[in-house]
């Protein structure tokens, strides 16, 4: 079960129980000098089923933010409680886009009930 802001705590404490020792990561370019990295966005919606077409339609503004790939996960004592976990090749314009108008105006389409815990993980 994700706990808010205990995404890293949780995905750590998983590990540890399957036996890894730890975890490095590294902050790395690519070839137009930007940082890629992860974006994970959790936020609690109204009904996963009036969030989820819109999320979809909403894939124009996660390219227009450099989000490469996006996989949906939902809360297994609360299917409400979604996490998108978004690999981007620009962290820093992912995260300048999702701070923007037009995703908060998707957000409240879709019924995301009050603010997102965005997590960046390089």
């Amino acid at each position: 079960m994700l706990k808010r802001g205990r995404l890293y705590a949780a995905s750590l404490a998983v590990l540890t129980s399957a036996g890894v020792a730890g975890i490095v990561f590294a902050q790395t370019t690519n070839e137009q000098g930007s940082k890629p990295g992860v974006v994970a966005v959790q936020v609690t919606v109204k009904s996963y089923d009036q969030w989820r077409p819109i999320f979809d339609r909403a894939k124009p503004l996660r390219d227009k933010a450099g989000i490469t790939n996006s996989r949906v996960y939902r809360d297994t004592a609360n299917q409400n409680e979604v996490l998108v976990w978004n690999e981007t090749s620009d962290v820093a314009k992912a995260r300048e886009e999702i701070s923007g108008p037009e995703i908060g105006i998707a957000m409240q389409e879709s019924g995301v009930v009050g603010p997102p815990r965005i997590h960046v993980l390089p």
